[in-house]
C-alpha cells in the first residue's frame, strides 16, 4: 500500500479561517487502510500529528511540524433507521442525504460546517437538537497502536460542546465513521422561535425539508458565511455560571438571556455579553469581531493565527473585567500554545 506523503503543504484553503500556515508533512487519506499507513509513518518518524477534517473548528497559529492527515473517508449506509457515514463526509451534504432517504432527526443541524467525523468531538448542536440524542456508535483508530476502537453513546461522555475526544482521548484516536439512530417518521423540533417565524413568514408547510430550509436561512442571516469571509463560526462557548451570580447580573442587565440548567446553574449567551460590552468590530491586525454576530472572530484578509488569538484574549479579558465571567475558546488551537 502506498500513501502520498507531501512536504511543506500550505493549509490556507483547508481551514475555514483561511490562515496562511504550512504543514511539514501532509497526506490525504480516503480509506481506513490509508489512515493506518499514515499513522504508522507518523509513529515511525515520531512526528507530532494534526488530524484535519473540514478545518472549520481550528485555529492554526504557527508552522505545523510533523504530519497533517486530512481525513477524506467517505461512505453512507442505511440499515432501517440506522445510518452510518464515513468521517470525511461533508456534514451538511450528509444531512441532506438523510432527508432524501426519509430518515429524520438531523434537519435542525443543517448547514453546520465541517465533516461527519468532527460531529461527535464537538457534540454539535443547534436549534434545540444535539448530536448526542442520535448517536449510537463511533468507530475510530487508536493512534498509538493502529487498532480499531468502537465507542457507544455513553462511552463518548457527551456534554455541552464536549466529549471524550476532547478529554482523555484527545490526540489518542482518529474517528473513521459514526452511526446514528434516526426516525422513519418526521416530528418537528420548533422550540427555537426563529424557525417557526421563518416558516410562517414564508408561508411554508412544516416538513423536514422546510425545517432544514428554515435552519439554513436563519444561520445565514446570523452568521457570516466562511466561504465569503474566513471564520470558524462560534469562537467562544456559552458560559455556565452558578445561581449566586445570577441575581447581580439580572439586576444590572434585565434583558440578559439566561437558561437554567438541570443542576441549578445558568447558561448565558456569550454573544450577548460581547455585544453588551461594545466589542463588535474590535480589531487586532486583520482579525475582527464580526459586526454581524458578536460570537464570530473573522479574518478580514491576511490575518495571522496570532492576531486571531490576541483578539480573542482581549475579548476574554474585557468580559472577565466587566462581568466576572470567563469565556472559553471553542475551536481547537493548534499547535497548543503550551507546546
Amino acid at each position: 500500500m502506498s500513501i502520498d506523503i507531501q512536504q511543506n503543504v500550505n493549509l490556507r484553503t483547508l481551514n475555514t479561517l483561511g490562515l496562511d500556515v504550512a504543514a511539514e508533512y501532509f497526506v490525504r487519506v480516503e480509506s481506513v487502510e490509508d489512515l493506518r499507513a499514515a499513522l504508522a509513518f507518523s509513529r515511525e518518524k515520531r512526528h507530532e500529528l494534526l488530524v484535519l477534517g473540514g478545518g472549520s473548528n481550528l485555529v492554526l497559529h504557527r508552522y505545523v511540524r510533523g504530519l497533517c492527515i486530512q481525513i477524506a473517508i467517505s461512505g453512507y449506509q442505511l440499515d432501517g433507521p440506522r445510518v452510518s457515514v464515513g468521517a470525511g463526509t461533508n456534514w451538511h451534504q450528509f444531512v441532506l442525504a438523510t432527508l432524501r432517504d426519509k430518515r429524520f432527526g438531523l434537519e435542525n443541524l443543517s448547514l453546520i460546517p465541517g465533516q461527519a467525523g468532527a460531529a461527535p468531538i464537538q457534540n454539535i448542536g443547534a436549534y434545540g437538537v444535539e448530536l448526542a440524542e442520535r448517536l449510537v456508535r463511533v468507530d475510530a483508530i487508536d493512534i498509538e497502536t493502529g487498532e480499531d476502537i468502537s465507542l457507544t453513546n455513553s462511552e463518548c461522555e457527551f456534554g455541552y460542546r464536549q466529549s471524550v475526544f476532547k478529554t482523555r482521548l484527545l490526540d489518542k484516536a482518529v474517528i473513521t465513521a459514526i452511526t446514528l439512530d434516526l426516525d422513519l417518521s418526521f416530528e418537528p423540533e420548533l422550540g427555537y422561535v426563529g424557525l417557526s417565524q421563518y416558516l410562517d413568514a414564508q408561508k411554508l408547510a412544516i416538513s423536514a425539508d422546510t425545517v432544514s430550509q428554515a435552519v439554513c436561512a436563519v444561520r445565514l442571516s446570523k452568521l457570516p458565511n466562511p466561504i465569503v469571509v474566513g471564520n470558524v463560526g462560534s469562537f467562544f462557548k456559552n458560559p455556565v455560571v452558578g445561581a449566586e451570580q445570577i441575581a447581580g447580573l439580572k439586576s444590572d442587565n434585565p434583558d440578559m438571556p439566561m437558561y437554567r440548567q438541570d443542576n441549578g446553574d445558568y447558561k448565558l449567551s456569550a454573544a450577548f455579553l460581547i455585544d453588551l460590552a461594545g466589542l463588535k468590530g474590535m480589531r487586532v491586525g486583520q482579525a475582527t469581531v464580526s459586526t454581524q454576530h458578536a460570537l464570530v472572530i473573522q479574518n478580514e484578509g491576511g490575518a495571522t493565527g496570532r492576531e486571531v488569538l490576541a483578539l480573542a484574549g482581549q475579548v476574554q479579558k474585557i468580559i472577565k473585567s466587566r462581568f466576572d465571567i470567563g469565556l472559553d475558546i471553542e475551536p481547537r488551537v493548534f499547535p497548543s500554545r503550551r507546546s
